[in-house]
């Protein structure tokens, strides 16, 4: 939900270009997910990215990259 000062900004898809123009239909019609990392326990993000490029960067498997994720969520959790 936006903030009222903000809910009568309209743009066209000339404004928007054609991938904006998708998103804000999808938003319209509430099929868009919400940005969740708030919800997130206090240092996640950082420790998903930290996994995530280790990924990328060949350092860890698919599967270490979830266990990692596991681990950190875990850990976080509890704090």
């Amino acid at each position: 939900m936006l903030p009222a000062a903000l809910d009568n900004i309209k743009g066209t898809e000339e404004d928007l270009g054609a991938l904006g123009a998708e998103v804000l239909a999808y938003t319209d019609k509430d099929q868009a997910l919400t940005w969740n990392w708030t919800r997130l326990p206090n240092g996640m993000p950082q420790e998903l990215s930290s996994s995530i490029q280790g990924y990328l960067g060949g350092k860890l498997t698919k599967e270490g990259m979830l266990k990692e994720f596991q681990i950190n969520w875990d850990n976080l959790s509890v704090q």
